[in-house]
């Protein structure tokens, strides 16, 4: 079993560390402007992950939210390789793809 490093959530602030069946995962969500945003952010983080060959598991829920989970399999929980792919994801822009701000009169 790896020791994890508190440190390290420090590289990618956003993420959430969860414990689930016993190993570490790194988690984060977006809330998007609509089902189309979050195919387009699930094909942007392809991109940037497809160079790594360290994928997360991507999930679309809803009609307007996208949620990432990172953690190398055969380790059983964290590697670096985990948070350096969660710090390259939040590098994406996605300020297009965020829901609109209503301004009310």
């Amino acid at each position: 079993m790896h020791r994890f490093n508190p440190g390290k959530m420090l590289m990618v602030v956003g993420w959430r560390l969860l414990d689930e069946e016993g190993g570490l995962k790194l988690q984060c969500s977006w809330k998007l402007r609509d089902f189309k945003s979050g195919v387009e952010l699930i094909n942007r983080i392809y991109k940037v992950t497809e160079a790594t060959d360290h994928f997360p598991s991507l999930h679309l829920e809803g009609p307007n939210q996208v949620r990432a989970e990172l953690w190398t399999a055969s380790i059983g929980g964290l590697s670096m390789n985990d948070f350096i792919v969660a710090a390259k994801i939040d590098e994406i822009k996605t300020s297009d793809l965020a829901p609109r701000k209503r301004i009310w009169a």
